[in-house]
């Protein structure tokens, strides 16, 4: 299969967008459940636990 430069330099954009608005809302995960876990006190991260 031929490499096409214009369809590389799309998905290479498109990774570069992509990137931080991922990792905000990996980061925004984390935090809210740290939040359910100490500051509202429920017991979400012990259930998930096995």
């Amino acid at each position: 299969m031929e490499k096409s430069k214009a369809l590389a330099g799309v998905g290479h954009e498109a990774h570069e967008i992509l990137t931080k608005p991922l990792f905000i809302l990996i980061l925004l995960h984390i935090i809210a459940a740290l939040k359910h876990q100490f500051a509202d006190k429920l017991p979400f991260v012990q259930r998930m636990w096995p």
